[in-house]
């Protein structure tokens, strides 16, 4: 090698996303998150057109959104919450840096769960309503429920 010349292999820091073991560790946080902001869009939508009758208890698709998004809170911020501290730890250093933003999610995600319902009262709603309807099932009662079919 010629002097003022150094080896790329020993300058080079690999990228930790390069290596396998960090891609795989990755690939199910991934794929929960992608799940989670298809059902939120879906959510999006859903919330728009009920927004005339939100007010009336009665009307199908506001109790099935209500069910909807009594089991969506309650799941997406647990997995948030469940998948911050390994991300943050993957990173090493970096995880810990402010650049990477992840102590700062993981504050801002710790309220999450609580608001807006504690997550047990908000999984115990939708318990409720897929228990009310599986007995309505039973009964042979129709089920009125796109979510539950």
């Amino acid at each position: 090698m010629s002097e003022g010349k150094v080896d790329p292999k020993l300058s080079k820091e690999d990228a930790i996303f390069g290596y396998q073991t960090t891609q795989m560790r990755l690939i199910i946080p991934l794929a929960e998150h992608l799940s989670i902001r298809f059902s939120m869009f879906d959510l999006g939508i859903r919330w728009r057109e009920i927004l005339t009758s939100l007010h009336d208890p009665k009307d199908n698709a506001v109790v099935e959104t209500h069910a909807l998004i009594s089991a969506l809170k309650p799941m997406s911020t647990n997995i948030v919450q469940k998948r911050l501290q390994p991300l943050r730890e993957l990173m090493g250093g970096h995880g810990y840096s402010s650049f990477s933003n992840l102590g700062n999610l993981r504050n801002m995600n710790d309220i999450n769960c609580t608001w807006e319902g504690d997550n047990t009262i908000l999984v115990q709603q939708c318990a409720k309503f897929i228990l009310t309807n599986f007995q309505r099932k039973l009964k042979g009662k129709p089920i009125e429920f796109e979510v539950i079919l």
